[in-house]
Formats: C-alpha cells, sequence, structure tokens
C-alpha cells in the first residue's frame, strides 16, 4: 500500500489527458482551464510534505515552477525503488498560454 495513493492517481489522470500546447514545438502539459487548479494544488502539496519533495522556481516573473518528488515503491539493497513524479506549472506571457505538465519516471536512490 502506498500512502496518499488517490493524489498519486489523481496526477496519473491528469497525465493521461495532456495534450500538445504549441504547434511549433514539442511542449505537452494541460491547460489550466481543463482542471481544478485549487484540487491540483491541495494533491501536490499533501504529496510533497509526506514524500519530502522540492519545488524550483524559474523564470523572469517567478511564475514558473517545477516540484519533484520521489515516491518509494520497495526497498531493494540498500536502495529504495520508485517512481519520479515532476509537475511543472508554466505561464506563458508572451503567449498568454497558463499550463501543467507532468511526468513520471522509474527511479532509484540510496538509503541514507
Amino acid at each position: 500500500m502506498i500512502p496518499h495513493k488517490e493524489e498519486l492517481v489523481y496526477f496519473e489522470n491528469l497525465a493521461s489527458r495532456q495534450v500538445r500546447i504549441y504547434e511549433d514545438a514539442c511542449d505537452y502539459g494541460i491547460p489550466t482551464k481543463a482542471f481544478n487548479r485549487a484540487e491540483a494544488r491541495r494533491n501536490l502539496m499533501t504529496l510533497r510534505r509526506f514524500y519530502k519533495g522540492e519545488t524550483k522556481f524559474w523564470g523572469s516573473t517567478q511564475h514558473n515552477s517545477t516540484t519533484r518528488i520521489f515516491i518509494p515503491f520497495e526497498y531493494d539493497e540498500g536502495h529504495e525503488v520508485g517512481t519520479m513524479l515532476e509537475v511543472s506549472y508554466q505561464h506563458d506571457t508572451s503567449r498568454a498560454r497558463t499550463y501543467l505538465s507532468i511526468s513520471f519516471a522509474p527511479s532509484k536512490r540510496k538509503l541514507n
């Protein structure tokens, strides 16, 4: 059993609805009008607090952020094996687009 599985499933469902944001680029995400932003923020903060994730702000206006959270599924020979959830909030003022990009990647890290 994975703690806070409901929040993880929420982001899996959002990730499956991602579309190409720009015609001339390969950015994928889900426009912010297509989901409840408050619910997404609440779920992300719950996962971040429980799994000790980190958030980095970037860009000239500080409207962009990326949150990375390692979610362990099992322990193997001094390592945690799991997935890395990365959620990026991007506000592109020049093209008037705001969207959320979500990615999952298999990951492994050494136990402390």
